[in-house]
């Protein structure tokens, strides 16, 4: 009987000190604290010696972890935030340099540019908006045109502004990273551009939206070129996953300003809708979005 208490104390000492060793494969819920390496909600000496066996690189820190570890924020993991991590601990300290707590959420959602409803013109500034976010920040955007890397802008829903020297069909492409370099995901648009004329058209210059993944979502379209009162007529469709789609929302707003801001309610979770919008100014001149856009109350899959 001592024999198999032995050998079964001695199973479940082998079970814990394996168990000590994995991170959980549960996903990050944000806020997350900083020392808590481990991801157990706790801040023990357990984290400080994870800190210690990846700095000897015994150990490899969960994606989602990494700022947990960073506790003086100085971009790097090092003994020394081992040791912070020690004096907390041990009472010695309160708090980290770095704060209390840390989000982890990251999407590249989309790419808007202005003159969405028609065709940017050579020699005119385009604006090009990245809707996303990389947390924990300081995030980072890469802008390329036709593969050529351009800029890179921190922080989130960034901007890039260009001047086409020549008309033609462009590929724009953004990528988004966080601080630990870990990427939200991608996304490219074609852009048509033409030799700049003297019309001065009815134009649908920008339209923002969010913010991401609300049930009660705002859209702002801006217009550029209008003349007297416009008439925004808005629409919203619910889009299924056999690809068939449904008028659920109609709105028609007149406006004297050049932009105007709407919002909806209801949107059901985990749904796919498409926004697209008609504008229509007092002499009659029209405009709408070249293409519609994708929103997800909730990310699916």
């Amino acid at each position: 009987m001592k024999k198999h208490i032995r050998i079964l104390s001695a199973l479940m000492v082998l079970v814990l000190s394996l168990s000590l060793f994995c991170v959980s494969a549960s996903a990050a819920r944000a806020p997350l604290r900083y020392g808590d390496v481990y991801g157990d909600r706790k801040i023990n000496i357990l984290d400080a010696t994870y800190v210690q066996r990846a700095v000897a690189q015994l150990y490899t820190i969960e994606e989602n972890y990494l700022e947990a570890a960073d506790v003086d924020s100085d971009f790097y993991i090092t003994v020394i935030d081992a040791t912070i991590i020690q004096q907390y601990v041990a009472q010695i300290i309160d708090e980290f340099p770095a704060g209390y707590s840390y989000s982890y959420d990251k999407e590249l959602i989309g790419i808007t540019a202005d003159f969405m409803s028609g065709k940017g013109e050579v020699g005119t500034p385009i604006t090009f908006t990245v809707n996303g976010y990389a947390h924990p920040d300081p995030s980072k955007t890469y802008f390329y045109i036709d593969g050529e890397l351009l800029a890179i802008r921190t922080g989130s829903s960034p901007k890039y502004t260009y001047v086409f020297d020549e008309p033609g069909i462009y590929n724009i492409y953004a990528t988004m990273e966080n601080k630990w370099g870990f990427s939200a995901g991608y996304y490219n648009m074609t852009y048509e551009v033409v030799e700049k004329t003297d019309d001065i058209k009815l134009d649908i210059k920008n339209i923002t939206y969010g913010p991401p993944h609300s049930v009660s979502p705002s859209f702002e379209v801006e217009v550029t070129n209008a003349v007297g009162e416009c008439t925004f007529d808005f629409y919203i469709y619910e889009r299924y996953p056999a690809g068939e789609e449904e008028v659920l929302v109609t709105q028609k707003l007149n406006t004297s300003e050049n932009f105007i801001t709407t919002s909806y309610k209801d949107f059901k979770m985990g749904t796919q809708y498409i926004f697209h919008v008609i504008v229509t100014d007092s002499e009659q001149h029209t405009a709408e979005s070249e293409f519609p856009f994708m929103y997800n109350p909730l990310p699916i899959g």
